[in-house]
């Protein structure tokens, strides 16, 4: 944080202490309309509208700052304190980050969601409290469906290329917490997000060994996606109904988009992944087609793996017999969706005579 910025931040939680809620918001509004996603920065203006009795307010800036289950001000004490002890190993950043932090934050939320009586989609559940608050609100009547991520899965925070994102990634000994969640239907959908990050992308831009200079997120997540999933198949921790069930079924019906997506029917689009379950592959970044040309999952060896795929029919994708590496064949085509959270069922239009 830069200097000015921290010291409006200060003096807005110095108005919010005694009582001068509207000067706290005068403050952060305009760093919020440079910075709209900043979860310290709309924390600090739910507080406001909160003290001021301006409820609705202050909830929907709350909801905003569900980027990632983590407490942004804890997490910088906590920070703080880790770089006082000197310490700048890659397991830092999952430190600093308590499992409690993320429960906090679900409880916190679901309290939001059942006052309100809205569904909740809680983004990269990580541990058995947060299942515990899952189940929870699930038990009293709350809808909410719960997300995780293939790198939660794969990596352990002390492995190589256990990078640096948020929410960060857990220890070894936690992972099967992670696909017992997953099996168990405590976590209903499996996702990711592709992140390359700005300026040069190659793997020795973002690259280091301190990890206060580690570049946060990395490349090639979608494409880990399914791999680890047939991983997960191979070895038994959850079956291939499953994985269709969180990776494809599941996710469109929360987003509203099923049966146009998600299931293989008469007037649903042809999406389909064509998967060789024993095939084995040893992860290269010369198998990529991502424009960084890496992937953290490299030297992984994995069970199972797509040969072809098909977007509304059209087959886009394919790895042949014999050859060294998939390659993408089809056109950048894709088209928007709207997604309407909550709705049962898309129309979907059928061939004439069907």
């Amino acid at each position: 944080m830069n200097p000015r910025r921290a010291a409006i931040v200060a003096q807005a939680r110095d108005f919010i202490r005694v009582g001068r809620n509207d000067d706290a918001l005068a403050a952060v509004e305009p760093l919020i309309k440079l910075d709209p996603r900043n979860p310290e920065l709309l924390s600090l203006a739910a507080r406001a509208h909160n003290a001021a009795a301006r409820h609705p307010q202050a909830i929907a800036l709350a909801t905003r700052s569900l980027a990632a289950l983590e407490h942004p001000e804890a997490l910088m004490a906590r920070g703080d304190s880790l770089r006082a002890e000197g310490r700048t190993d890659w397991a830092t950043w999952s430190d600093r980050s308590p499992h409690f932090l993320e429960a906090q934050h679900v409880r916190q939320y679901g309290h939001f969601a059942e006052h309100l009586g809205c569904p909740i989609y809680i983004q990269h559940a990580t541990t058995p409290e947060t299942y515990r608050e899952i189940l929870d609100l699930r038990g009293r009547g709350v809808t909410v469906h719960a997300q995780t991520g293939p790198h939660w899965l794969e990596f352990g925070k002390e492995e190589h290329n256990a990078w640096r994102i948020n929410v960060p990634l857990r220890s070894r000994e936690n992972n099967p917490n992670i696909w017992k969640a997953l099996a168990d239907d405590v976590i209903n959908a499996v996702g990711s997000d592709h992140v390359t990050p700005f300026g040069d992308s190659d793997y020795d831009s973002c690259y280091n060994d301190n990890i206060w200079e580690l570049k946060t997120g990395f490349t090639s997540r979608v494409e880990m996606l399914l791999p680890v999933l047939l991983e997960g198949v191979y070895q038994e921790k959850i079956s291939l109904t499953r994985m269709i069930e969180v990776a494809c079924e599941t996710p469109a019906k929360i987003f509203g988009l099923y049966p146009k997506k998600g299931a293989i029917e008469v007037g649903s689009d042809a999406d389909l992944v064509l998967v060789d379950l024993d095939k084995t592959v040893r992860v290269d970044n010369s198998q990529l087609l991502t424009r960084t040309g890496w992937t953290a999952l490299e030297g992984h060896t994995m069970h199972g793996w797509n040969v072809a795929t098909f977007l509304r029919g059209k087959q886009m994708s394919r790895w042949e017999d014999g050859a060294p590496a998939p390659e993408f064949i089809g056109d950048a085509d894709g088209e928007y969706l709207r997604r309407v959270p909550g709705r049962q069922l898309v129309d979907v239009n059928l061939p004439e005579g069907s």
